[in-house]
């Protein structure tokens, strides 16, 4: 959703994402995100290859793109349901459709794959001060619980893959990971100070603190998965939600 609180509130957003601006790295074009993401949604990835028909109409740059994201959404969905170490290129090259030559033409490896998947968290991350509404501190809290949770919901694999799979894996998914979060830290940062300058009654955290916002929640989910599986994230919302506003909600004019 899209602030509708008026030009002063947009400003904050774009000041936001000016102060994220040098955090851009090469990663999944947007349009190509929308073709990933909807693969990721099915889980027979061999029948996503593309009819004689679609191919001629492509170019062969774009049917190479297309079998890239058919890998991809098959080495979330392989990983994810068999662990890191015990997955193979052969397991995605079968789940996907293509041969070992083909995985090869993209990655260097399984490793190489998952980390690219993390081009998604990238785009989703740069993407929050646009789909936040800040028209007051309940609405904030709401869209900002609500955006994520329905993410993890929509796309199963994904959520098992980046929640439950990187600690285990190498030191490079490991370090990527934490990458990632530092990237939703410092997101996470300026907007909560462009909307406390704008008003609205936000406390002022340290890095560390939204570091521990961050897994607060993520931990919550990954309860969720252990106790009842990967669907129904949504039903974390309203837990969510009061956790966020207990520790966002401004107490005190210094950082805690």
């Amino acid at each position: 959703m899209i602030s509708a609180s008026g030009p002063q509130r947009r400003g904050t957003h774009d000041r936001a994402r000016a102060e994220h601006a040098d955090l851009d790295a090469e990663r999944v074009p947007p349009d190509d995100l929308t073709e990933l993401l909807q693969l990721l949604l099915r889980e027979e990835h061999a029948s996503n290859k593309l009819t004689q028909k679609a191919r001629a109409k492509l170019s062969a740059a774009e049917v190479k793109q297309h079998q890239r994201l058919r890998i991809l959404s098959a080495t979330a969905h392989v990983i994810a349901e068999q662990g890191f170490w015990p997955a193979t290129v052969a397991h995605i090259c079968r789940a996907a459709g293509v041969s070992k030559k083909g995985f090869y033409q993209h990655f260097s490896g399984k490793e190489d794959a998952f980390l690219s998947l993390y081009d998604l968290i990238d785009l989703g991350i740069e993407s929050l001060p646009a789909n936040l509404d800040t028209t007051d501190f309940a609405t904030l809290v709401d869209t900002l619980a609500s955006s994520y949770l329905n993410l993890l919901d929509r796309i199963p694999a994904l959520t098992r893959l980046l929640l439950l799979q990187p600690l285990n894996a190498s030191t490079a998914i490991q370090q990527r990971r934490a990458d990632s979060i530092a990237r939703c830290t410092t997101v996470l940062h300026n907007v909560l100070d462009a909307e406390r300058e704008a008003g609205l009654p936000i406390a002022m955290l340290s890095d560390a603190e939204i570091i521990a916002l961050i897994g607060g929640v993520n931990e919550m989910c990954i309860q969720h998965i252990h106790h009842h599986g990967v669907a129904g994230m949504t039903q974390l919302q309203p837990a969510a939600r009061r956790f966020l506003t207990r520790l966002l909600h401004e107490d005190d004019p210094q950082p805690r």
